[in-house]
């Protein structure tokens, strides 16, 4: 997998993450105790490829001002506050499977990126004839 697929792969589980938040949105009514998953993305789109970064939130509505406010509380654990809903956590398990899948294809291709600029820091094809030929003597 080269560089450019990597990046049309991220590209797309962003895309079906924007879908799954609405998804999840719409899985539950509107009250307090609401689990939802916001993405968050940077001002200067498009310089991020991590972009949106999902962030899992509680909503949990305060009955006793006079007009009902609503506060959101940032959430580790989905999986844990989300009861007797299948569908939402089925949505919740996919959300979390395919960011886990991202930040590992993320981390992949800076690596890739990493080592592909030492290897033409180096010039890398100069070097390749003399260690394949066995020699020891690499740098001149």
């Amino acid at each position: 997998m080269d560089t450019l697929e990597i990046e049309a792969t991220i590209r797309a589980i962003s895309a079906r993450l924007v879908t799954l938040e609405d998804e999840i949105r719409a899985a539950q009514p509107v009250r307090s105790g609401a689990v939802l998953m916001h993405l968050y993305w940077h001002k200067k789109q498009g310089l991020c490829l991590g972009c949106p970064h999902p962030i899992w939130k509680q909503w949990r509505g305060h009955p006793y001002h006079p007009v009902r406010q609503w506060q959101a509380h940032p959430i580790d654990n989905p999986l844990a506050r989300i009861r007797r809903n299948q569908k939402l956590s089925a949505l919740a398990k996919e959300a979390i499977a395919i960011t886990d899948l991202r930040t590992d294809l993320i981390q992949a291709l800076k690596t890739m990126r990493r080592v592909e600029r030492k290897c033409s820091a180096l010039n890398i094809a100069q070097l390749l004839p003399s260690l394949l030929n066995g020699s020891s003597k690499v740098f001149p």
